[in-house]
């Protein structure tokens, strides 16, 4: 949804105002086509969010004239504003029954479809939308992402490639195709995939791919850092704690309550989780003691 300055909003208004004074006061040329009018107004009135208004221009003008695809289109994209998914389908099958050139549809629906966890619906609009744009990494994800929900994870990984060759610096793209990669047993391939949208984005949402795989310790560790990152260290302490109920040796789950009793001010905790990980391995334990320490 874009975002409107107060210039933009003020300008929209003056719009709105312009084409309201034409339908309420028609002359003979505006009376053939005050179903355009209503179109017009209904997509000025999105534009500016009010979007209740928007439906009953919408809904006029289709009345008037049911043969327009983007009378169609708009109210549909005017349902998905509001989380009306299946309203937003229904208009957008007869947006593209209208006019099946128009591309963008078919994205819409894919992403609609996805919304109610219709995946197979999702998949076969986007296998449309791509066969006419090849280079759109969102669809890619997209279709990857409703992929992964059905189960093929080689084909998500597949499309998650595509993704990333088209636009390399969305870390949703690696996040996905990490959790697909641990789906196959590839945990580490996952954990690269992890590590890698974390150096990009160190905001990444990782709750999805948490809800997705349960027992993804990688995953967990993952967001335990970005909880750190964030200044949320309560949750941090969760993420690793529920690593460590599930994996006692995971050295990096020690170092991270390490660091999140550290920031906690709890120096003999972070020393005694730092000397554990030291026990499993980790080589700078040593190192970070004497930071935790000075």
């Amino acid at each position: 949804m874009e975002s409107l300055s107060f210039q933009d909003y003020q300008n929209l208004h003056d719009q709105l105002n312009e084409v309201t004074a034409r339908i309420n006061n028609l002359n003979a040329t505006d009376i053939n086509k005050i179903d355009s009018l209503y179109f017009i107004r209904g997509t000025l009135h999105g534009r500016m969010r009010d979007f209740a208004d928007a439906e009953l221009d919408f809904n006029a003008a289709i009345k008037i004239n049911a043969n327009e695809w983007d009378y169609y289109f708009n109210r549909a994209t005017n349902y998905i504003n509001q989380g009306r998914f299946e309203l937003s389908i229904s208009d957008l099958h007869r947006a593209i029954q209208l006019n099946p050139s128009n591309y963008v549809s078919y994205f819409q629906l894919g992403s609609a479809c996805r919304e109610i966890k219709d995946y197979i619906g999702s998949v076969d609009a986007l296998n449309t939308y791509i066969a006419y744009f090849p280079d759109d990494a969102e669809a890619y994800f997209l279709r990857g992402h409703s992929k992964l929900d059905l189960k093929d994870y080689e084909g998500a990984i597949k499309d998650c490639d595509e993704a990333i060759a088209c636009k390399s610096d969305d870390a949703q793209f690696f996040v996905c195709r990490g959790v697909s990669r641990y789906c196959l047993g590839d945990k580490d391939g996952a954990l690269k995939d992890y590590d890698q949208a974390f150096m990009m984005d160190k905001m990444v949402d990782f709750d999805w791919a948490i809800d997705f795989n349960p027992e993804d310790t990688d995953a967990l560790v993952v967001r335990g850092g970005i909880h750190i990152h964030s200044g949320n260290l309560s949750r941090a302490m969760a993420d690793f704690n529920l690593v460590l109920n599930i994996n006692p040796y995971y050295v990096t789950a020690h170092v991270g309550l390490a660091f999140v009793f550290n920031a906690q001010g709890k120096k003999t905790e972070a020393i005694s989780c730092m000397l554990k990980a030291k026990s499993l391995g980790f080589q700078e334990a040593d190192e970070m003691i004497d930071i935790f320490c000075n």
